[in-house]
């Protein structure tokens, strides 16, 4: 694998970024004190996904777990949609109410963004681990593996983006959010494994 140096690097939650121009969303349900589904897989960085509650009598939100805390819905009234949270960081997150902390806690995963989704060893991948440069204090990492090798870090930084080449096989990437310093540096969970072919 051959390094051509950091571009930029990002994923975020509300309230950073903007919404990308497509009207495509996704929907968590908040009923008898669960969400549904419990691990929402973003379909791709930067979507943006509310919460319905469709209980009576119950109000609810959706609050990111620290150490990250990138969103917080606020009350989410019964029979109202939260507002728009976009998912723009590539990594697994979890959440909960604030109000039933033990019984209702979900996960959303976010996605590397790789293009060409494929190639051979002469072509330059784009990387993104985010839609934006990471906020103050949080940072980026993208490990890779070439079958069922040793999975090597290829980056960690603040940019949103990156370029990358690779050798013949079956690649596996994935990316992650840290905080805080080396010694005590906070991890959000990986990101779906990105299959990167290349021949």
């Amino acid at each position: 694998m051959r390094r051509l140096g950091p571009v930029a690097l990002a994923a975020v939650l509300i309230p950073f970024g903007a919404p990308p121009a497509l009207a495509v969303s996704q929907s968590v349900d908040m009923e008898n004190f669960d969400f549904n589904p419990v691990v929402t897989n973003a379909l791709f960085q930067g979507i943006p996904v509310h919460w319905n509650n469709g209980t009576i009598y119950t109000t609810h939100t959706s609050t990111a777990n620290g150490p990250f805390e990138l969103w917080d819905t606020g009350d989410v009234l019964p029979g109202t949609l939260s507002g728009d949270v976009y998912m723009n960081y590539a990594g697994t997150f979890n959440y909960h109410c604030i109000y039933h902390p033990t019984q209702m806690q979900g996960r959303v995963r976010v996605p590397l963004e790789v293009v060409p989704t494929s190639g051979n060893p002469a072509t330059t991948f784009d990387i993104h681990p985010a839609q934006i440069p990471a906020p103050t204090g949080l940072a980026y990492e993208v490990w890779a593996r070439r079958g069922s090798g040793d999975w090597e870090r290829i980056f960690r930084g603040t940019d949103d983006e990156f370029t990358d080449q690779f050798q013949r096989g079956m690649w596996k990437l994935r990316g992650r959010m840290t905080k805080g310093p080396r010694r005590n540096r906070k991890l959000s969970g990986w990101s779906p494994q990105f299959p990167l072919p290349i021949t």
